[in-house]
């Protein structure tokens, strides 16, 4: 499981809604940018992207990752 959001205290909230659901494998990233680079070495079965941050929103990163498989 991936998340991907700019805001440090949406990334906190979001890993601690995933660890009281059982989730102990994820990982985190700033930018659409760092996340792609993330995703080129391996795949990963959930991304969880916030759509609104800078140089790279969440719905091109999202047509960068549809074109990667």
């Amino acid at each position: 499981m991936l998340i991907v959001d700019d805001d440090a205290m949406i990334t906190e909230i979001i890993s601690a809604l995933l660890m009281s659901a059982g989730c102990e494998s994820f990982d985190t990233e700033a930018s659409g940018i760092d996340a792609l680079e993330r995703l080129a070495a391996g795949p990963f079965e959930l991304m969880i992207c916030d759509l609104n941050m800078p140089h790279m929103d969440g719905i091109h990163l999202m047509s960068q990752v549809a074109s990667l498989s």
